[in-house]
């Protein structure tokens, strides 16, 4: 039983597994460590290509949203300037009102309204709308929060798209506030921008306002309704100008959040998995080699153990025959010319002066 005991923990034990553990944890410490090292360094560049790509999208259309709603502003300061403006009388204000209107074909109304909230000049040829203006937004957030800009997105009558109504202070010579210039634009060379910007194959871009109504959506036929609410959307939640997950539904997303001049936020979106595509795989690709690699070492391994293990093997088994009184197997390792055939040759010296002392025995 303790012959038994000690051959079994010898199976286990001996050198065959010993140098083969020693060669797998010797070649495959530093694969393992370098696959994981140069996973690491893939995904911080593919983090960083997806966030630049979403980050110049966002950008541009920052850039073009800002530009058209500047380019108006400009336009409303300089007419809020004129004497005819500050006279508030419509038969003066109204060939401004329709030079405004000419110049820019996205205005289809140009108006006065004095402090008083009520209509005085209109490009339009039609008469002074009789309905109070004091409760627009746009009127009450220059003359009661006395900011310097008014705005508002509306849904246009005829057209049932979103229009922007920008305002501007009218004062006098002396600082008073007499009232605003104001216009209504379509927004369709915003929307169109929004609309046709893209990101691989499921990236689009959507444009809310202050409010978090959308302005424009480069998916419209997710849209329930013009001027949908979208200001509790998660991707509001990103801290501005930073690469962002979330999901939505059983989707995931990856972001670009970005303010205009005017508060509004563009974000630009992509499907997560499209994004991380490449570096799904990579780590694949890269996990596949490591496990080709380890079967190629693990059958180097093998081989080369199984080269200097079995010799000695047998040698042993030579060397516990010969203790046995059994010595005339032929010892093979002799022809090596290594340290095991140094060792063959050692025992096989030893197996013929065994011999030559029986011999010796015998014949007394």
């Amino acid at each position: 039983m303790q012959k038994s005991g000690r051959k079994t923990e010898q199976s286990r034990f001996g050198i065959f597994p010993q140098v083969l553990t020693t060669m797998l944890i010797i070649s495959l410490f530093p694969l393992a460590s370098l696959w994981y090292v140069n996973s690491q360094l893939n995904q911080r560049d593919i983090n960083q290509n997806i966030s630049v790509n979403l980050q110049q999208t966002t950008d541009a259309l920052v850039v073009q949203t800002n530009n058209w709603v500047n380019t108006n502003l400009r336009m409303l300061s300089y007419s809020a300037q004129l004497d005819a403006i500050h006279a508030m009388d419509a038969a003066l204000q109204t060939p401004i009102l329709k030079a405004m209107n000419d110049s820019y074909e996205w205005i289809f109304l140009a108006f006065t309204v004095n402090a008083n909230g009520e209509n005085i000049g209109r490009n339009d040829d039609q008469n002074a709308k009789d309905y109070y203006f004091g409760d627009r937004s746009y009127f009450k957030q220059i003359i009661e929060d006395d900011l310097p800009i008014g705005q508002q997105m509306l849904i246009g009558r005829t057209s049932g798209k979103p229009s922007l109504v920008l305002a501007k202070p009218v004062f006098n010579t002396v600082g008073e506030k007499l009232g605003i210039v104001a216009m209504s634009a379509q927004v369709q060379e915003i929307s169109d921008a929004v609309v046709n910007a893209r990101v691989g194959q499921t990236g689009f871009a959507f444009l809310l306002d202050e409010k978090g109504q959308v302005i424009a959506h480069g998916k419209p036929e997710n849209l329930s309704e013009a001027l949908e609410d979208y200001s509790s959307h998660p991707a509001l939640q990103s801290p501005q100008q930073k690469i962002f997950s979330y999901t939505l539904g059983n989707d995931k997303f990856v972001s670009y959040t970005q303010t205009t001049d005017l508060g509004w936020t563009m974000v630009v979106q992509q499907d997560y998995n499209e994004a991380f595509a490449s570096l799904r795989r990579s780590r694949q690709l890269g996990l596949v080699l490591l496990l080709v690699t380890i079967l190629l070492v693990l059958l180097i391994a093998y081989t080369l153990t199984r080269r200097f293990v079995k010799p000695i093997q047998n040698l042993t088994s030579i060397a516990d025959e010969i203790s046995r009184g059994r010595s005339n197997k032929e010892i093979l390792e002799t022809q090596r010319n290594d340290e095991i055939g140094a060792l063959a040759k050692a025992i096989e010296r030893m197996q013929v002066s065994i011999n030559l002392a029986f011999k010796e025995l015998n014949k007394k």
